[in-house]
């Protein structure tokens, strides 16, 4: 019996026609488990990791020319989706606390809403940032990096912005203490003439991409 160049997979000769249904059983058996293995790489690759929370009402007030963290310690934050079976933990965004995820490529975004709780100011900026923190492997202890993604827009007049801002950032394991990795988003306005409350429907999520390529 002689096997395939890519897959080494074993074939029927003609060496021996009598045992051809035995080489056949030899060959069904050996696909088979060549289609398992596939097929759990590929549920890997498609079902990503990923966390999915919201906002049921709606936050307290932001004031005016101050960069405040709005994910996930201002509001309270559910977790409509958790896909690793956690809990709705306070921090769903804490690298530490993910169930099953590990090091690798990662995206964390948010959809924000925001409307002024009075007055408005004309033509006045709508600052939304997330900055993840990450955790570096090194000798002796590990350190951290940081990386910092930003939208920014303009309100003209009264009605409300709505913001979008997605990131991509590499980590390389996940580890604990002072040196976890981790994402956090935060909110500047420059609404002199009243707060800024981030209204109830605004969602954030993280989810796995793929692996690191080391």
């Amino acid at each position: 019996m002689d096997v395939t160049d890519s897959q080494f997979l074993p074939f029927p000769t003609d060496n021996d026609p009598a045992a051809g249904a035995l080489d056949l059983q030899i060959l069904a058996e050996a696909i088979d488990a060549k289609l398992v293995t596939a097929f759990a790489n590929y549920r890997a690759t498609l079902n990503k990791k990923i966390k999915y929370s919201t906002m049921l009402v709606n936050g307290s007030s932001i004031a005016a020319n101050t960069l405040t963290t709005v994910y996930p310690t201002f509001s309270t934050w559910s977790v409509l989706y958790d896909s690793t079976g956690g809990t709705a933990a306070a921090n769903p965004f804490d690298m530490t606390g993910f169930i099953g995820m590990s090091g690798g490529v990662y995206r964390a975004g948010m959809f924000l809403k925001t409307n002024p709780s009075g007055a408005v100011n004309a033509n006045t900026r709508r600052f939304l940032q997330i900055e993840a923190t990450i955790a570096q492997d090194s000798s002796p202890l590990p350190t951290v990096t940081v990386e910092g993604y930003f939208n920014e827009v303009v309100e003209a007049n009264a009605g409300g912005t709505f913001q979008v801002l997605e990131c991509e950032f590499f980590v390389p394991f996940v580890t604990s203490s002072a040196f976890s990795s981790k994402v956090v988003a935060s909110y500047f306005h420059t609404n002199t003439s009243s707060t800024v409350t981030y209204i109830a429907g605004s969602y954030a999520w993280l989810y796995r991409v793929a692996d690191l390529e080391l």
